[in-house]
């Protein structure tokens, strides 16, 4: 089991949270207890591996979201 089953070529790692691909190893073993960060939002755990348009849709209705918010 070398870790990449079910990735195609082209996939990605990015956050489910902001849809940023800027994320951190911080620890754990890769494939049963993988520990990760989002250096944009700050967001710990689990990140989705998909195509990068997907992960520029997120991104979008992530920033979206923020423009909305009041400061």
């Amino acid at each position: 089991m070398g870790g990449k089953e079910g990735k195609r070529k082209g996939d990605v790692r990015f956050c489910p949270v902001c849809g940023s691909v800027d994320i951190s190893w911080i620890g754990g073993l890769a494939i049963l207890d993988p520990h990760m960060e989002c250096r944009e939002c700050g967001h710990r755990g689990v990140f989705v591996v998909g195509d990068l348009e997907f992960a520029r849709k997120v991104r979008e209705e992530y920033l979206a979201k923020r423009a909305k918010e009041p400061t």
